[in-house]
């Protein structure tokens, strides 16, 4: 199991039980308190910054995408899906899409080799040019640059009934990268998400700008 060291930089708490100690009826004790001024205020207003500062390119990129979409895959260009954010609450997450049409609820995440992903979306996956227009939601304030990736609300309730203390992931706002997705990756089944969660909980037990810096330095090299 991951340690469960307190950062210095951003105190969340005092104490954090391991994953094993964990049970659904102690998640909520051990939520992070009021967290550092980083946290709070330094993280939010990098955040608005960076997204106002590619703004324009951005656009450019996610227009671009768009055409090719359009032309290749015919309408709608854009994906909105319901996500879970900080202390749960459910908000629309932009994204391009990557994937043929369909009506039916998946019980299970995106994987790469996913049938359902077209050819020009295996392209935009690839490129991470699908991901673009989640810029908007980091500037509202619905994500972050860096945190845990956001999942959809009914694999987290799977996920709380199956894994201990899944909810601590949602003490922080999501990110359009994170630790588990630079250390990790994809999560094919169960046992692997949970795994990955404890890479999730690593990053809300220790967030700070040094943290932060390093997740997105890998991000870049991805």
């Amino acid at each position: 199991a991951i340690a469960n060291p307190v950062s210095t930089r951003c105190r969340m708490v005092t104490v954090h039980p391991t994953l094993d100690e964990m049970t659904a009826d102690a998640v909520h004790p051990y939520l992070p308190a009021t967290a550092s001024v980083y946290c709070v205020a330094v993280k939010r207003s990098l955040d608005v910054a960076g997204a106002a500062i590619l703004a324009l390119p951005v656009l450019i990129l996610v227009l671009l995408a768009a055409l090719l979409i359009w032309a290749t895959d015919g309408r709608p260009v854009f994906f909105s899906q319901e996500r879970v954010g900080k202390n749960g609450r459910i908000f629309k997450m932009r994204k391009l899409r990557t994937m043929a049409l369909s009506t039916g609820k998946v019980m299970h995440a995106t994987l790469s080799n996913d049938a359902r992903i077209t050819a020009t979306g295996r392209f935009l996956r690839q490129s991470h040019l699908d991901e673009l227009p989640q810029l908007w939601n980091i500037f509202i304030g619905d994500m972050s640059f860096i945190g845990p990736r956001p999942e959809q609300p009914h694999l987290v309730e799977y996920y709380k009934q199956h894994i201990a203390g899944f909810d601590l992931r949602h003490a922080v706002r999501p990110g359009l990268s994170g630790l588990a997705q630079v250390a990790f990756g994809y999560a094919t089944d169960l046992e692997e998400t949970r795994e990955k969660f404890r890479y999730d909980l690593y990053y809300v037990q220790n967030l700070s700008a040094g943290l932060d810096l390093k997740i997105f330095g890998r991000t870049v090299q991805v």
